[in-house]
């Protein structure tokens, strides 16, 4: 498990690579994610408010970017003066965690040190170092790792803290929570962090992408049309979109193009694992002279007489073989607009 607060500039190099941004690529504020800001702060301010608090969970599926959101969510807030740490704090928890793997994270995140020797030590040295540093929420992110102890464990220190908890991850993570009343009880927010819409991507995320070769205009149809039919053949994985502009970029830098075309995406869908639309295939021919079954002729004759336009003379069936940008075989429409979050 891996401390979040490294998005403090000074334990950068603590991040996971898939989960650092590019150098001279700006955070993508896209509607999820400033969805997301907004429920962080509405739990954060909802024990100071009212006297009460409570846990929350977040969950969206792979490549959507939960953990980009919880990353400039951290990275918004300004460490205070009196304890050196902002009001949020973040952990990652590791596959296959065990809940003394997560209170030692915890620990070591709030206390630069490894903490006791069994669990129970370790669950009061939290619940201490959370009270010491006054925090007012703590980020679980790949919560979907946490197994019912782990979520035993982050349970209890709820309780004896007050301190709001949120659990970011798959939404298999719900299996977990569901089957137990005492987990439930204590969840007040679920969000479902939405994919990117197609227009979302046109107007904002493509500008907004920073490659080398990458020069997209959102006021140009041409560009814009690009985009949407790039969009179709990944969504809705914002990973998947920047996996294939990032070798879209190297092919354009090795052919000594001077920005990145149609073609070469096209090129490059056609070299990453990305589900296309089948070909049709006609089964074999049978050969001329060859007997055909009773059943066989008489499904053809009903199939004849169903179908009167269907004669030698009529054109082929129009291809399903996908066009180098065309629709994938999972393509999704999705709401515009954006889902308040549940109370």
């Amino acid at each position: 498990m891996t401390p979040l607060t490294s998005m403090i500039p000074e334990y950068a190099d603590d991040l996971d690579f898939e989960n650092r941004l590019p150098f001279g690529q700006a955070p993508i504020m896209t509607n999820s994610v400033k969805r997301f800001h907004a429920c962080m702060q509405f739990i954060m301010q909802s024990r100071e408010q009212t006297g009460y608090a409570t846990m929350g969970i977040v969950t969206g599926d792979a490549g959507l970017g939960k953990t980009i959101a919880i990353q400039t969510y951290l990275q918004d807030l300004k460490p205070r003066a009196y304890s050196g740490f902002p009001a949020c704090v973040g952990i990652k928890v590791s596959p296959r965690s065990t809940a003394k793997a997560l209170a030692k994270t915890l620990i070591t995140t709030l206390n630069g040190e490894r903490g006791g020797f069994n669990v129970y030590d370790m669950e009061g040295m939290a619940t201490e170092a959370i009270r010491r540093n006054d925090l007012d929420l703590v980020l679980v992110d790949e919560g979907d790792w946490l197994n019912v102890e782990s979520f035993e464990l982050l349970r209890h220190i709820f309780d004896r803290t007050g301190c709001p908890i949120v659990v970011v991850g798959l939404p298999r993570i719900l299996r977990v929570i569901n089957r137990h009343e005492k987990f439930v009880s204590r969840i007040g927010l679920h969000m479902e962090f939405l994919p990117l819409t197609r227009e979302e991507v046109v107007t904002t995320v493509l500008p907004a992408l920073t490659l080398p070769l990458w020069h997209y205009d959102a006021n140009n149809p041409t560009d814009r049309d690009m985009g949407a039919q790039l969009w179709q053949r990944v969504c809705p994985s914002f990973r998947k979109l920047r996996v294939v502009l990032q070798y879209a970029s190297q092919i354009a830098g090795a052919r000594g193009m001077e920005f990145i075309t149609a073609e070469i995406l096209a090129e490059t869908l056609r070299l990453i694992l990305i589900p296309q639309v089948p070909v049709l295939r006609q089964g074999p021919q049978r050969p001329q002279g060859t007997h055909t079954p009773p059943s066989v002729q008489s499904q053809q004759r009903s199939t004849s007489h169903s179908s009167p336009s269907s004669s030698s003379s009529s054109p082929p069936a129009p291809s399903l073989s996908p066009s180098p940008l065309g629709e994938s075989a999972r393509s999704f429409e999705f709401e515009s607009e954006q889902r308040s979050p549940r109370a």
